[in-house]
C-alpha cells in the first residue's frame, strides 16, 4: 500500500440526513491497483454492515463506482 490507500484497521466515518424513510444504494468511489474490500456500515437499531468488493482499477488514480 501506498501513502495515498486507507491501512487495514483504519475507518471512516460520515453522516447522512435522510429525508424520507426508504430503500437506498450506497455508491463509492474507489482507485486500488490490487483490489480489496471493506464494510459499509448504518449505525441505527439494526446494525447492518455489508461487505463490498473492491475491484483492481489499475492504479490510485484509476477510479470506479461499485454499489
Amino acid at each position: 500500500m501506498t501513502s495515498a490507500g486507507i491501512a487495514l484497521g483504519e475507518w471512516l466515518n460520515y453522516s447522512v440526513a435522510v429525508a424520507t424513510p426508504g430503500v437506498y444504494t450506497v455508491q463509492v468511489r474507489v482507485a486500488s491497483p490490487g483490489g480489496g474490500a471493506m464494510h459499509v456500515g448504518f449505525n441505527t437499531p439494526s446494525n447492518v454492515w455489508v461487505p463490498v468488493s473492491i475491484p483492481a482499477t489499475g492504479g490510485w488514480q484509476d477510479w470506479t463506482t461499485v454499489s
